[in-house]
């Protein structure tokens, strides 16, 4: 009498380890842990498949690597080098907007400062509405946009603002 054995039964890890003839035959001892292997291998399948498209996506994202092969280990590489390029670029940013935003405090001063003198009636303003020109301030260099009254009163380089 011959039996066949189903491929499964032939692969099984546990048909070696010594149960019986008849329980492997009919499938009455191994079919739940048959069943428990074919469902965790399934498993296994679908993470590895998730991995893999997530390798793939990042590759997709990383500049300079959408139409090249590349290793698991070259894709993480470059991932990592890009994010560390774009940490450093945060960083020089952040320290510029820092700085403009002290040197835009310091010029907020000199406004005020050169509003107050504006109310106050003295030999300064006097002088300015004479047609004499001050020098204009430094600090007030980087100004883009001007108060009207204060456009009027300061000069650049002896010639009056406009």
């Amino acid at each position: 009498m011959t039996f066949l054995l189903q491929d499964e039964q032939l692969e099984s890890p546990h048909s070696s380890q010594g149960g019986s003839v008849v329980g492997i035959l009919d499938g009455t001892l191994d079919d739940p842990k048959r069943h428990a292997r074919a469902q965790h291998n399934a498993l296994e399948r679908r993470r590895r498949d998730n991995i893999k498209d997530m390798y793939i996506s990042l590759k997709d994202v990383v500049p300079d690597m959408q139409n090249e092969r590349a290793s698991r280990a070259v894709i993480l590489r470059r991932a990592i080098e890009v994010i560390e390029e774009k940490q450093q670029q945060r960083a020089d940013l952040k320290a510029d907007c820092d700085r403009l935003r002290s040197e835009m405090a310091e010029l907020e001063r000199e406004v005020a400062r050169l509003r107050e003198n504006l109310a106050k009636p003295n030999e300064s303003n006097r002088s300015s509405m004479s047609g004499e020109c001050s020098p204009q301030p430094a600090s007030l260099s980087g100004i883009v946009k001007m108060e009207p009254e204060l456009r009027s009163e300061m000069c650049v380089k002896g010639e009056p603002m406009g």
